[in-house]
């Protein structure tokens, strides 16, 4: 069963392969209340040349006020709003060292994307991901 997967996470690789980067921001590292400086953090990243990235889905979604939600006052104010999300397949072999976590940024050309959802294959062969993109900047 694992060889299976393996070979179809190959196949899916040579189709639909994008170069992407993943980025952390370690959390190592001293805040100096006084003046309000810190230090000690590093950014790691790691360039993935191959990894499967599927088509863009995008969801409309409609946000209350939370007032309205919490107190069950009257409708103050609410907005739609769009969001694209999109699946990702890396392999296991493709990361190495590399920690994924629900902080880790990926950036697919010039898109930066969120990870909303993690989830590992069997004997960590490979990692699905569920990905929604982040606009602005920081």
């Amino acid at each position: 069963m694992i060889k299976h997967i393996i070979n179809t996470i190959y196949k899916l690789k040579r189709r639909y392969g994008q170069t992407i980067t993943l980025t952390r921001l370690s959390t190592l590292g001293t805040y100096d209340y006084t003046d309000g400086t810190q230090s000690g953090r590093t950014i790691e990243s790691k360039i993935i040349k191959k990894a499967v990235v599927l088509p863009a889905r995008g969801i409309k979604t409609f946000s209350y006020d939370l007032a309205f939600i919490a107190a069950n006052k009257n409708f103050t104010y609410g907005g739609y709003y769009d969001k694209f999300q999109r699946t990702m397949i890396i392999d296991q072999k493709d990361i190495g060292t590399f920690d994924i976590n629900l902080n880790t940024v990926i950036t697919i050309k010039t898109k930066k994307y969120g990870i909303k959802e993690l989830h590992e294959y069997e004997e960590q062969s490979a990692i699905l991901l569920i990905i929604i993109e982040v606009k602005g900047n920081r």
